[in-house]
C-alpha cells in the first residue's frame, strides 16, 4: 500500500520501525513568520539529521510529525530533514486545541474539513507534501468546548472523506480521550483508524484499558517527560497490557522535538531543557527494551510495537475480525 510521506509517496513495507508520534520542528508560527532569526532553521535540520543517524542502527525509518497547522509546521523544513536525514517523514493536517475567535462559536466544521482535505488531497503550503493523517486535541484549560468539538468533527470529516486515519492529543487526566473516540465513532470513523494520544501519562490504567476496549490504538508517546510518568510507570503500563492481550493496539514514541519554543518562549530555542519537549528520539531504544522485558514484555512483541502496530495502522488493516 502506498502512504503519503513530506517527499511524496511511499510503500509501507518499507516503513520499517516508526515512532508515531513526535514534532522535528515545534515553534510559535506567529513569531517564526513574523523574525526570520526566531529560529536557526539549517542548525535545525542538521540536527533532526545528526540524531536520526544515530538511530538508524535500531531499524529507525519513520517518523510521524505530529505537528499540525497551528503548531508551526514548516513543511520546507521538514520536507528537507527528512530527505538530509535519508527517512520517511508523515506529516499531518488538522489543528491544535485553541479558542481563537475565528474558529470560535458557530463555525462549521465541514467547512474546516476542506481546509484539511486539500492539504491531503493537493499539497501543504503550495508544495506537492501531502498530509498522511488528520490530527485533533482537546487539553486544558479549554477542555470540551464548543470550539473543540467542532474541531474533532472536521477531523472526522476529513478522515472519512479522504480515508486518511486521525492521530489525537488528548488530556490523559481529564480522560478526554474517550469522550474524542465517541465523537470521532459518531462520525462513522473506524476505530482502527484512530490513535488516542498520550494515553499513558496519567498513570491511570483503567483509562487505557477503556480505551483498547474500545478497539482504538493507543499512544505511549510521552517517554522522556518525568514530570509526566516516568520510565518505569510507563513500562509497567505497557506489560500489563500485553498481558492483557492488547500489544497490537499500543504505540512507543516521545513527542520530542529538535526545535521548539513551546512553553519556553521569549528564551534562545537552541537550549535543551528539562521537560523533555526538546530532545533526541532515543529513548524508546536506549532506555525502554530493558525496562520492558523486566516487565515481561518480549523483544518480538517490542519489534510488533515498534515496527508492525504502525504498518498496520498506516494500512488500516481492522484489529479484530
Amino acid at each position: 500500500m502506498k502512504i503519503n510521506t513530506v517527499s511524496g509517496p511511499a510503500d509501507t513495507s518499507d516503513l520499517d520501525v516508526t515512532l508515531m508520534h513526535e514534532h522535528i520542528f515545534n515553534l510559535s508560527p506567529v513569531f517564526a513568520g513574523a523574525f526570520p532569526d526566531w529560529w536557526d532553521r539549517e542548525a535545525g535540520i542538521r540536527k533532526f539529521a545528526g540524531h536520526v543517524e544515530r538511530l538508524k542502527k535500531y531499524g529507525l525509518n519513520t517518523i510521524v510529525d505530529a505537528s499540525p497547522i497551528t503548531l508551526g509546521r514548516d513543511i520546507r523544513a521538514v520536507r528537507r530533514a527528512a530527505e538530509l536525514a535519508g527517512i520517511h517523514v508523515l506529516a499531518t493536517t488538522g489543528v491544535y486545541y485553541d479558542e481563537v475567535p475565528w474558529l470560535h462559536i458557530g463555525t462549521d466544521p465541514y467547512y474546516l474539513a476542506q481546509f484539511y482535505i486539500r492539504e491531503i488531497t493537493q499539497g501543504i503550503m503550495g508544495t506537492d507534501s501531502k498530509a498522511a493523517l488528520v490530527k485533533c486535541a482537546t487539553d486544558v484549560p479549554f477542555g470540551l468546548s464548543q470550539t473543540n468539538q467542532m474541531m474533532i468533527a472536521a477531523a472526522a470529516i476529513a478522515s472519512k472523506e479522504t480515508g486518511v486515519p486521525v492521530i489525537t492529543h488528548a488530556n490523559a487526566w481529564e480522560r478526554y480521550g474517550l469522550a474524542q473516540v465517541d465523537a470521532l465513532l459518531g462520525y462513522s470513523v473506524p476505530p482502527h483508524r484512530i490513535v488516542i494520544g498520550h494515553a499513558f501519562s496519567s498513570n491511570d490504567l483503567d483509562y487505557v484499558e477503556a480505551l483498547c476496549r474500545k478497539g482504538v490504538y493507543v499512544g505511549c508517546d510521552q517517554i522522556g517527560f518525568p514530570a509526566l510518568n516516568s520510565h518505569e510507570n510507563l513500562a509497567k503500563m505497557v506489560g500489563a497490557l500485553c498481558r492483557k492481550g492488547y500489544e497490537d493496539q499500543i504505540f512507543l514514541s516521545h513527542d520530542s522535538a529538535v526545535n521548539s519554543d513551546f512553553g519556553i518562549a521569549m528564551t534562545p530555542v537552541a537550549h535543551t531543557d528539562e521537560s523533555g519537549m526538546i530532545g533526541d528520539y532515543s529513548q524508546v531504544f536506549e532506555v525502554m527494551p530493558a525496562l520492558l522485558e523486566r516487565e515481561g514484555v518480549t523483544h518480538a512483541q517490542f519489534e510488533k510495537i515498534m515496527r508492525e502496530n504502525p504498518r498496520r495502522y498506516l494500512e488500516q488493516v481492522p484489529l479484530r475480525d
